[in-house]
């Protein structure tokens, strides 16, 4: 995919940052699709994913280094146990 290296990197930066903000928002959506027996697992993906860079908060410009690793970090639960 032509650019994807940049986007990728303008998404770190962009959306590391404020990322702890949608975890929550995500759990809620699920929830929401649960009551009524909708699939739930793409907004329960996304808020391990949010939760998992929530560490950038407040930081100026994180790298896409920073987020991929916050990412790969195999020591945080599964958000489904």
């Amino acid at each position: 995919m032509p650019g994807l290296a940049r986007r990728s990197a303008e998404l770190a930066r962009d959306v590391g940052p404020k990322a702890w903000r949608f975890e929550d928002e995500m759990l809620e959506i699920a929830a929401s699709l649960a009551q009524h027996d909708l699939p739930v697992g793409f907004h329960q993906a996304a808020a391990e994913v949010y939760r998992r860079l929530a560490s950038l908060k407040g930081s100026p410009e994180p790298s896409l280094d920073e987020a991929l690793h916050l990412l790969l970090d195999q020591s945080h639960p599964d958000i489904s146990s």
